[in-house]
């Protein structure tokens, strides 16, 4: 994804077949190295409340039944049932919206290339 000495940018997207790195905290975060990332940013307004509560219960009943550290079995299928809700509802841009707001969303953009490394080539979207 990086820079060369060009200063090319180079673009490599998730692979399949390179290593995977998959660490737990609240989600699954699977890291590959010189890969592109995409951060999405979102409000607490942009699910609303009713939606967010079933999914999170229905996240803790999996938890209950599915104990850490899970296989990759187990996170691809977690994915599956909440990544994809919860994706669904953030494209239907429910809530204020705010970071349309170009002056907001500059706010966000500024934080970002603040903690800018040589590693990190903010594109935008």
């Amino acid at each position: 994804m990086l820079e060369n000495t060009d200063q090319e940018l180079v673009e490599k997207y998730f692979s399949r077949t390179d290593s995977i790195n998959i660490k737990q905290r609240n989600l699954p975060h699977w890291q590959q190295n010189n890969s592109i990332y995409f951060v999405t940013f979102h409000l607490a307004d942009s699910i609303p409340k009713e939606q967010l509560r079933a999914i999170t219960l229905q996240r803790e009943y999996w938890k209950k039944l599915h104990k850490e550290p899970y296989s990759i079995n187990e996170l691809k299928e977690y994915n599956k049932l909440f990544s994809g809700k919860i994706e669904k509802l953030l494209n239907q841009n429910n809530g204020s919206c705010c970071l349309n707001n170009p002056t907001n969303a500059k706010i966000v953009a500024d934080a970002i290339v603040f903690m800018k490394t040589k590693n990190i080539y903010l594109m935008n979207g």
